[in-house]
């Protein structure tokens, strides 16, 4: 069984406790006169996933008062959860700095969930949920949500996809055999591939992350250069991975069914590509990216916005071209 570490921080009166109580005690476990945390507590206590699978959960819960360095290293923290309050723009920029604390100082691999907390009080907020995502974005968080310690809403999907994707990970880094050259990791409900499990990958010619959940690839995918076949249909890729453009001995590369909207401009980098499939993304443009790859032999782009203008110089290109959708 999993023993998961998660470190809960964030400013004072955030909503940490509740968030906490709410999740293992359900709506009896809130109470609006919860104290602040003034010393840090910890609680183990059985979390259950799919299937009645049940892991241990360890978590820390921090008063919001100073650094979390220290209490990183000391909890060995598998994850962070950092919490600010929708009705407060301060506790996001508090929340902002404990994200370049953990950029800067935190393990290798640790999870960071983004949460913005008080989501009931609506006609109260100052934080826009597109505020906080890009706060996300801008501070490579691997998952963010407003959740209601009040109401429940999202509390206990915060906390089970948090551990789901912890006890995912630990699963593929005994699976993952070495020096394999193929794998397939479809349907496996990744949020990120973190660097544990691409140096798993390293000898890999053929990778399958179709069917997941994935908004962005590590940095520490230049590694895999090795690649030939990358699938990524399926995603939530809202844009074009740049480190992709790095594995120069790609010839298939698939993005279908995703929300990427424009291609990098050293795509031709890629310059062994063959198969390039693009279907049902938001792309308007892509000629003048792709019209330097000498070798490609087939583009699928049916069921993107592409202008009359765009397709004919597509057809001018000699390849096998998919443009009905």
């Amino acid at each position: 069984m999993g023993l998961y570490r998660v470190l809960l921080l964030g400013a004072s009166s955030v909503g940490k406790t509740c968030l906490f109580n709410r999740y293992f005690e359900g709506p009896a476990g809130f109470s609006p006169d919860t104290l602040p945390t003034t010393e840090g507590r910890t609680w183990l206590r059985p979390a259950y996933l799919d299937h009645d699978r049940a892991v241990h959960l360890v978590i820390r819960d921090t008063s919001g008062i100073g650094g979390f360095g220290y209490t990183v290293d000391e909890f060995r923290t598998n994850a962070v959860i950092i919490v600010y309050d929708i009705t407060q723009q301060g506790s996001l920029e508090i929340a902002r700095a404990y994200l370049d604390e953990c950029r800067i100082k935190s393990r290798p691999n640790i999870f960071k969930a983004l949460a913005g907390n008080k989501a009931d009080l609506v006609s109260d907020r100052k934080v826009t949920f597109e505020d906080g995502q890009s706060h996300a974005d801008d501070n490579d968080v691997d998952l963010f949500m407003e959740v209601s310690a009040l109401t429940g809403e999202n509390v206990e999907k915060l906390f089970v996809t948090v551990v789901n994707q912890l006890e995912i990970e630990r699963t593929l880094k005994q699976t993952i055999r070495i020096k394999s050259k193929a794998l397939n990791l479809e349907g496996k409900r990744l949020l990120r591939i973190s660097d544990a499990i691409t140096e798993l990958l390293t000898e890999v010619e053929i990778l399958n992350l179709s069917h997941n959940e994935l908004a962005k690839l590590p940095r520490s995918t230049r590694n895999l250069s090795n690649l030939t076949k990358l699938n990524l249909n399926h995603n939530k890729l809202t844009q074009f991975p740049e480190v992709v453009v790095t594995l120069i001995n790609l010839t298939h590369l698939f993005l279908n069914d995703n929300e990427l909207s424009t291609l990098p401009a050293n795509m031709k980098n890629l310059e062994k590509l063959e198969e390039l499939e693009l279907r049902n993304n938001n792309i308007e443009k892509i000629y003048e990216d792709i019209v330097e790859l000498h070798h490609l032999k087939k583009l699928s782009v049916a069921g993107n916005p592409l202008g009359f203008e765009e397709i004919e110089s597509l057809m001018t290109q000699g390849m096998s071209l998919d443009i009905a959708g």
